[in-house]
């Protein structure tokens, strides 16, 4: 198949695996669309009034996700699957801003969802409109601390999902195994483009080589290609810069003393490929564990053992996700309350669920997005006393 100069997609065949949790997440989300009054509650409302701008309490819940020019003043955000309408490419002038901030009164929600390459002037001038009432961002700690800047300013509501560095924790007494083969998927979906990616590779060093030759297997299996083959498994990066970016990143750790396994450079032929890439020996200090990999290199770090492994976990501005690796369940739910993330997967690699809340600490932002704590976020919860 001709492939010419393409962009960071999903391939096809991840895209078909995908399509019953869209169908999932429908079903799930159907109630919090019909019943959300019950929802914000968490049971009925009894004596306690709750008002959610309108949401909760006489409308439906509804957003606009907003697609605007690429000048990338909010960097890599992208808008929540949440939406009502669209509009695209707008210019940076009062009639887009009254176009945009029009959609969200029609769509009865006060809440405007920021999406991709959104122009600095344009994104300014919505979210300090004031019948815009709150904002949530997916996207670059830049991103979000210009958005939080803004609404700080306008004493606005907001929910912010940025960037992680997420530690993957195998110790000694883990199927190594199965934590080798769900780490392939955990650090190479959406070509390591993910908030939620496995970034930090923690092995105890009982079983470090083994899990390496694992990965290292696992990895070597990769399809790149064309996101429409159906025989592609991993497709390229989404941008020519973010190439650079995990380029650099791997090229100056090796520099700092990383053992590069496998991997190391960009994809011969055209787009903006990247191999999958491991490297060992990784420690603090190197772009590949201080800094968030946004591409499909997996930086190994070896620890001596249990308690060294969380201090490492622990060891980052982040605080997204963590992956906990052990037979003994009893032990990682003890574990995983000492992990400073917002969401611990046991054996598992981590994903998000709508039933469940979702949203990290640190520089990885603050909030709760999906299930009824997503809700409560732009919820005034009043209270009425009856003298």
């Amino acid at each position: 198949m001709p492939m010419p100069m393409i962009t960071g997609q999903k391939p096809i065949r991840k895209s078909k695996q995908g399509r019953f949790q869209i169908v999932d997440t429908i079903e799930i989300m159907r109630p919090l669309t019909k019943y959300a009054r019950q929802v914000v509650s968490g049971s009925a409302v009894a004596a306690t009034v709750r008002e959610a701008f309108r949401v909760a309490e006489e409308e439906r819940p509804g957003a606009v996700h907003i697609e605007l020019p690429e000048d990338v003043a909010a960097d890599d955000a992208s808008g929540e699957p949440f939406t009502a309408a669209r509009v695209r490419r707008p210019d940076a002038d009062e009639k887009a801003v009254a176009t945009a901030v029009g959609m969200i009164e029609e769509a009865k929600s006060p809440l405007i969802l920021i999406g991709a390459g959104a122009n600095r002037k344009l994104t300014s001038a919505i979210l300090r409109d004031p019948r815009v009432k709150a904002a949530t961002l997916t996207g670059s700690e830049k991103a979000g601390a210009s958005v939080a800047s803004i609404c700080g300013q306008e004493i606005k509501t907001t929910v912010l999902e940025l960037g992680g560095s997420d530690p993957y924790v195998v110790f000694e007494d883990a199927d190594v195994e199965a934590a080798a083969r769900v780490a392939v998927e955990a650090r190479l979906q959406n070509a390591g483009q993910s908030c939620i990616a496995a970034k930090r590779f923690v092995v105890v060093r009982a079983v470090h080589d083994r899990f390496v030759a694992l990965l290292k297997e696992g990895f070597a299996k990769v399809v790149m290609g064309h996101p429409l083959d159906e025989k592609t498994t991993m497709g390229p990066l989404a941008s020519e810069s973010g190439l650079r970016d995990i380029a650099r990143q791997v090229e100056d750790s090796v520099a700092m003393g990383a053992k590069l396994v496998c991997g190391g450079r960009r994809a011969d032929g055209p787009g903006w490929f990247y191999e999958p890439t491991i490297l060992t020996g990784v420690r603090k200090g190197m772009p590949a564990c201080d800094e968030e990999t946004f591409g499909p290199a997996a930086a190994v770090i070896e620890a001596a053992n249990e308690e060294e492994a969380i201090a490492i976990a622990n060891d980052t501005e982040f605080g997204l996700g963590a992956s906990l690796w052990t037979k003994d369940v009893a032990k990682a739910k003890r574990l995983a309350a000492r992990l400073n993330a917002g969401f611990v997967a046991i054996n598992n690699m981590v994903t998000t669920d709508p039933r469940l809340p979702f949203g990290g600490i640190g520089k990885s932002g603050y909030g709760r997005e999906l299930s009824h704590y997503g809700i409560k976020e732009f919820v005034n919860v009043k209270t009425v006393r009856n003298a």
